[in-house]
């Protein structure tokens, strides 16, 4: 039974995540020093309340309740604004040069190289910055050049370009989600060997987690694939796992083994405490055994970058640790509680990390739910009682995490518990022999001794995962929640949870209540996406898209220059829009071909030019085959919108001022194209300015008397709703 009494943390974990979250985002504008001394004036009247408690507890009580309430909040929030990353404004779209720590190891990506930089140094022509923050290191490094090395320090000089949302619908929302990780820009290195060198080796550098993984991972031999998995699981790297490999691991349900997480550290923990015993036996005290184990899970956390499963285990497992040493039998939900506290007060952001929230719903989950499996399927049978226990808790996990699953990843695995039941047995073999191992290869003796059973174990492992993953139906995907919908079906977990451990009608009263509100919110969702057109303007590179919705009837018109291009606007169509949503209709077009689709039409005005749309959007497409000498068939019609498609002649366009009256949409594959053929006494380009419509719009662009520019980006829309 969940006693809410022995989990007292929930008194100040509650407030300050609530006053944390908007002092993150910046919500209320309030200066530090403001929230400073409101929560001095809070803290004063705490105290006070609490020493007069005594004399008038019926009026006091509720006072002091309420002030340390707010107190907590007020001190959350002011937590969450002075840790949150902030963008250091370092100079956009010129010419720099860059040194800073390579962080990881750099993988293929498109035609170049991409790794991570903590960038120190930023030098342009007529300044430096020194800085403290993350970019995306893009390296066009020639084939017999070293790539950089995580731990090393380099120099490069390229492009540095801040990160921008692409605007299309469905996909997340990138400048956010990376500078949560103070991750602002990107750079673009160019292929200069005289400017793009190494400044310190990793033997300058001191000792880092980066090196420590490899010291101990390039003494495992070994197949690629055995190995790729035997650092993924073991050391927390997965930068060697293939597209392959996390696919079947996503499908069967298996990404939780991947990731190193309170599962890793509790075998860990299970084969430190057993094999540190004979510690206990020489020096007769606990206290050494127990400092050891809080040690080394901290240094293993140390060496896998501080992930938030990583830090939310270790956490807990030192709590555990330390209570079993003072004796304390505290709640196993207030420890877990604390350890998340703790995380959230270093680092209020860690809360909006998708990691975070996935290990401690997973962990909740279990810890509420699987002692109910064990009441209600009794087992005398020790086989028995290991297939419940497993299964219970897969049930439980799966159950907790299954809402942000969906949300995050737009599938749900229905093989999860095969999968446990199958591979946490292989799995805990592969960690107890990393325990074990670890002081051998880092010694580099007797190495052959574990090699061989640690490959068979990830191929088995591999195999495993491979062949549940390839079961007909081991996945539902195509799932689209929305975020409300999200949040209210956690919240009723959450009440079922209370009413498997509390009889009360309270909370049977409320789970009837919360039923209603979901049924009422997604019948409202409903009427709102039948009742409600949408147009989106998106470009890829190579071709152009316009999405045009009305209701759950969706057309799209595909402007493309091959059928890659084509394959790759299908694919986005199909995972951004659901298609148990939504009816799709695809529509390729080319030459003087017209297209119908289920709402809307497109016919051929001349060649390279086309009228698209219904009576709520209606717009024109112009490509590099349109020919300025048929303009008379674009005057005095009345368009929504003109969307430039490639590099159509638009200087006679401009001159008529045909662009003047609508608004204009520009490929941003080929970004600064048009500029050079409008006339440039009218206006210049100056910085850019995201428009509230998803597109990006340039203030200093020509005056356009009712209407204006929308640069999309290389990959980007212009989506407008009625």
């Amino acid at each position: 039974m969940i006693e809410l009494k022995r989990v007292p943390v929930l008194r100040v974990l509650i407030p300050f995540t609530a006053g944390s979250l908007p002092g993150f985002g910046s919500v209320v504008p309030a200066g530090i020093y403001t929230v400073l001394i409101l929560t001095a004036i809070l803290g004063i009247l705490m105290v006070a309340a609490f020493i007069f408690l005594r004399k008038r507890p019926v009026f006091l009580s509720g006072f002091f309740c309420l002030t340390a309430f707010i107190f907590f909040g007020v001190a959350g929030y002011g937590t969450g604004m002075l840790v949150r990353p902030r963008d250091p404004g370092l100079p956009e779209d010129r010419k720099v040069m860059v040194m800073g720590d390579i962080l990881e190891d750099a993988r293929p990506a498109n035609r170049s190289w991409m790794t991570g930089m903590h960038l120190r140094l930023v030098v342009s022509a007529d300044s430096g910055y020194v800085t403290n923050t993350i970019v995306k290191l893009y390296l066009e490094m020639p084939s017999d050049s070293a790539l950089p090395a995580p731990g090393e320090i380099w120099q490069f000089f390229g492009t540095l370009s801040a990160i921008r949302n692409s605007g299309n619908p469905g996909e997340p929302d990138y400048r956010r989600i990376l500078g949560r990780n103070n991750c602002w820009y990107r750079f673009y290195a160019g292929d200069l060997p005289v400017l793009n060198h190494r400044v310190q080796g990793r033997e300058h550098h001191g000792m880092r987690h980066a090196m420590i993984r490899s010291a101990i991972s390039d003494r495992w031999e070994g197949d690629p694939e055995e190995l790729s998995l035997l650092k993924a699981v073991c050391l927390g790297d997965r930068s060697g796992l293939t597209a392959e490999m996390e696919h079947d691991f996503s499908h069967a349900g298996g990404m939780h083994i991947l990731a190193v997480s309170g599962l890793h550290v509790g075998l860990i923990w299970w084969v430190l405490y057993h094999t540190l015993s004979v510690l206990v036996r020489i020096t007769r005290r606990e206290a050494s055994r127990t400092l050891l184990i809080v040690l080394i899970l901290w240094i293993y956390a140390w060496i896998t970058g501080f992930a938030s499963p990583v830090c939310r285990s270790v956490t807990m497992f030192s709590l555990l640790t330390l209570g079993r040493l003072l004796d304390q039998r505290s709640s196993t939900l207030n420890g877990i509680l604390v350890s998340a506290f703790l995380l959230i007060f270093l680092d209020p952001g860690r809360i909006l990390d998708v990691g975070f929230q996935l290990s401690y719903s997973a962990v909740l989950g279990i810890v509420t739910l699987q002692p109910r499996f064990r009441e209600w399927l009794p087992a005398r049978n020790r086989m028995l009682r290991w297939v419940r226990d497993a299964t219970g808790v897969s049930i439980a996990a799966q159950v907790a995490t299954g809402p942000l699953v969906a949300y995050y990843f737009h599938q749900l695995p229905t093989c999860a518990i095969l999968t446990n039941l199958v591979a946490i047995p292989l799995l805990s073999c592969i960690i107890a022999l990393f325990v074990i191992s670890t002081p051998f290869f880092a010694a580099g003796c007797c190495t052959w001794l574990f090699n061989w059973p640690l490959n068979r174990l990830s191929a088995a492992l591999n195999r495993t995962m491979e062949f549940i993953g390839s079961l007909p139906g081991a996945v539902i995907g195509d799932l689209h929640p929305d975020r409300t919908v999200v949040f209210l079906i956690l919240i009723l977990i959450l009440l079922i949870i209370f009413i498997l451990h509390d009889r009360r009608n309270l909370f049977r009263y409320l789970l009837m209540v919360q039923l209603a509100v979901i049924l009422c919110w997604t019948s409202w969702s409903r009427y709102r996406t039948n009742n409600s057109p949408e147009f989106v303007a998106a470009h890829f590179y190579g071709g152009s898209l316009l999405i045009f919705r009305e209701g759950t009837c969706v057309d799209y018109y595909m402007w493309v220059r091959d059928s890659i291009v084509a394959n790759r606007m299908q694919r986005y169509m199909e995972t951004s829009w659901d298609y148990r949503r939504y009816q799709l209709t695809a529509i390729h077009m080319n030459g003087l071909a017209c297209g119908k689709g289920s709402v809307t039409v497109c016919h051929s005005l001349c060649r390279g030019a086309w009228q698209v749309g219904n009576d709520r959007f209606r717009g024109v497409v112009l490509s590099g085959g349109f020919d300025p000498e048929r303009l008379p068939v674009l005057v005095g019609r009345d368009w929504d919108f003109i969307l430039l498609s490639g590099e159509p002649r638009i200087n006679l366009l401009a001159k008529n001022r045909l662009l003047s009256r609508e608004n204009v949409i520009v490929d941003g594959s080929n970004r600064g194209w048009f500029t050079a053929q409008l006339d440039p006494t009218r206006g210049t380009r100056s910085s850019a300015e995201r428009g509230p419509q998803g597109g990006a719009r340039f203030s200093g662009q020509p005056h356009l008397p009712g209407g204006s520019f929308h640069l999309t980006g290389q990959r980007g829309a212009y989506v407008r709703r009625r």
